[in-house]
């Protein structure tokens, strides 16, 4: 693990991803419980997923926009989180950073941003360190019913392969972004004490080969799970995207051996149109992608090491990625939720209370 002081409970969801590698897969879902098409609640008491199958997703995950007022607010976001970890839930949280350079959204690029930070002074800097301070804060403050913290599987700097967020592979160096995350990684565990964090790398898929997934890797030191995220964009059957994908989760779970980490499907789903919307409301092409994606997961033997899968979010205006009570893919998610090989949370409601062995 990164670190060596992490936390008994820290310690204890990473002993069991270690566990179930080969095994099982877990479940997870963006924003589950804070927003969804059935929810008439965000207490973080209704989830899409819950409401369908009559579970909750195994893996809960939100972002750090929460912290700042947007997908709900700081107070909200402790409310999700303890009550999801109360659960017994494992939660991980991305992080869509503002621009610290124009203090624009995430996607907005000036340039020089990552470079700017790395000056370490200055208003960029600042805006930077700022963000940062403010998850500590949140990450020290979220606690499980005994007291102690929650751990947290925190997910910075993603997609980092393509070019559409401000620390993309177009806007820095392979040198400064390895810096950025070493930096981050460093400032929360020497700086601000954070011992509850699993660190996170996740670039976009595809991958040629181990040494493209790692073309800008921060270390062995500073990573405890390899990630991909990768979405079907105008999906059908014979398009090649499978083997493709299968082919990513190879090449991650190679690297995962030889260096000791695990790996996962840090966020998966289907764009219909490409252009954000998830599943169409009818007629989608494959309408059995839930059971077709895990067959040829459980198939390949490198494939099935993978530890989690994580969809996107059931957000507003029929965006979802996740198929909810009325949908015509429903039923199909409720054969992948019945599948043996597929981990939801009732099978975890002991996880920081029992031993891994």
């Amino acid at each position: 693990m990164v670190d060596p002081n992490a936390t008994k409970e820290t310690k204890k969801v990473y002993a069991y991803l270690k566990s179930i590698q080969g095994k099982a897969m877990l479940f997870g879902h963006q924003n589950t419980t804070s927003s969804g098409a059935t929810i008439q609640v965000q207490n973080g008491d209704e989830s899409d997923v819950a409401h369908l199958v009559g579970d909750f997703p195994a893996v809960y995950g939100w972002d750090t926009l929460a912290l700042i007022g947007k997908e709900g607010s700081y107070e909200d976001l402790k409310v999700w989180v303890q009550k999801a970890a109360t659960r017994g839930g494992i939660v991980t949280i991305s992080a869509h950073m503002l621009n610290p350079k124009t203090g624009g959204l995430f996607n907005e690029i000036a340039g020089n941003e990552v470079a700017e930070i790395l000056t370490f002074k200055g208003e960029t800097f600042k805006r930077f360190k700022a963000h940062l301070d403010l998850f500590a804060q949140f990450a020290s403050e979220v606690k499980l019913p005994n007291g102690h913290s929650v751990p947290l599987l925190f997910r910075p700097f993603h997609e980092h392969s393509g070019s559409w967020f401000w620390w993309g592979k177009d806007h820095c160096s392979k040198a400064q972004f390895i810096e950025l995350f070493q930096y981050t990684i460093d400032y929360l565990k020497e700086t601000k004490k954070l011992h509850n964090l699993l660190y996170v790398y996740s670039p976009n898929g595809h991958f040629e080969d181990e040494e493209d997934y790692l073309d800008r890797y921060p270390g062995a030191d500073y990573i405890d799970i390899l990630g991909v995220d990768m979405y079907h964009d105008k999906p059908e059957r014979e398009d090649g995207w499978l083997q493709a994908f299968i082919k990513d989760c190879q090449i991650i779970t190679r690297i995962a051996k030889v260096q000791g980490k695990v790996g996962a499907i840090t966020e998966v789903g289907v764009r219909f149109n490409a252009d954000e919307r998830g599943w169409a409301l009818a007629h989608n092409e494959i309408p059995d992608w839930y059971t077709w994606l895990l067959q040829a997961i459980k198939e390949d033997p490198l494939a099935r090491q993978m530890t989690y899968m994580l969809n996107w979010w059931n957000g507003p205006n029929g965006t979802f990625w996740v198929p909810y009570k009325g949908h015509e893919m429903a039923e199909n998610f409720k054969t992948f939720y019945e599948d043996e090989y597929m981990i939801f949370n009732k099978s975890l409601s002991k996880l920081y209370e029992e031993e891994i062995e």
